[in-house]
């Protein structure tokens, strides 16, 4: 594998892993409904929107995430809906391919398992592969959605150190209040688990990672982004994550599809 494919490949683990903690804070900064006081601690507020958004079970996700490399930019969206905590998901997703074709992603979470149908991969068979989420998480594999209960957001957003607030926002049209805060790269590490690679502990460095949160008047957190530059086979990297959320609380079914194969036995495994 050549230096610039290795560069590429930790890259895309460092968004991927970002991605995650980027979603769990969004999600974990939906709180208990109520009015907050004007002079509510930052960091109080944004653990209490972490709650509400818990109870409200569901929302519709709108992700986009850029990976810039030599200046030449990798995106991966997903668009979709799940349920906060990581139990079912139905999620369509975009993602660099090689040689710079797109990949195209159909996912579905239900319970343990995650379902996928990719079209422009090559190797790839058609139809729907699947794989126990246990076994996905431990490849760093995981989506936006699965994978990331409300346990696994409260525990990021308890470890965002000083909170504060920005002020008022409009995202999408809804009036928001703007937060501030870091999280450390052990916590980004301890969403991918004991698989994450050098590289991605390499890249993450010591140096906590800037998180913005916006919080709607009903204590919804309705978007989470973050920036930042990091260093990856020696090559720098800069990276941006942004995570819409909408539509707490409306339910939807997910079934898993018929005649799903493991990818084992698809790749002959």
């Amino acid at each position: 594998m050549s230096r610039a494919r290795s560069a590429t490949t930790g890259a895309l683990a460092l968004l991927s892993a970002l991605v995650l903690a980027a979603c769990g804070t969004q999600q974990a900064a939906q709180a208990d409904q109520g009015s907050t006081p004007a002079a509510a601690d930052p960091g109080a507020v944004v653990l209490t929107a972490a709650t509400t958004t818990a109870k409200s079970g569901t929302a519709a996700v709108d992700m986009k995430a850029v990976m810039s490399l030599g200046g030449v930019d990798q995106t991966m969206t997903a668009t979709g809906k799940t349920a906060l905590d990581g139990s079912k998901a139905d999620l369509t997703m975009t993602l660099p391919g090689v040689g710079g074709a797109g990949v195209s992603m159909h996912e579905l979470v239900v319970g343990s398992h995650v379902y996928v149908q990719i079209t422009g991969m090559p190797g790839l068979p058609k139809g729907w592969l699947t794989m126990p989420d246990s076994a996905l998480q431990s490849l760093g594999l995981s989506g936006p959605a699965s994978g990331t209960s409300a346990t696994d957001v409260l525990s990021v957003l308890r470890s965002l150190g000083t909170v504060t607030e920005v002020g008022p926002e409009q995202v999408n049209g809804v009036a928001t209040t703007h937060f501030h805060g870091e999280v450390s790269p052990s916590a980004i590490l301890g969403k991918v688990g004991a698989s994450a690679p050098a590289a991605l502990k390499d890249a993450l460095g010591s140096d906590p990672v800037p998180i913005e949160v916006y919080v709607d008047g009903a204590q919804h957190v309705v978007r989470v982004s973050e920036k930042l530059t990091v260093t990856v086979s020696g090559k720098k990297v800069a990276e941006s994550v942004q995570v819409d959320f909408s539509d707490f609380g409306v339910p939807f079914t997910v079934s898993a599809p018929a005649h799903a194969r493991s990818f084992a036995s698809a790749l002959g495994g």
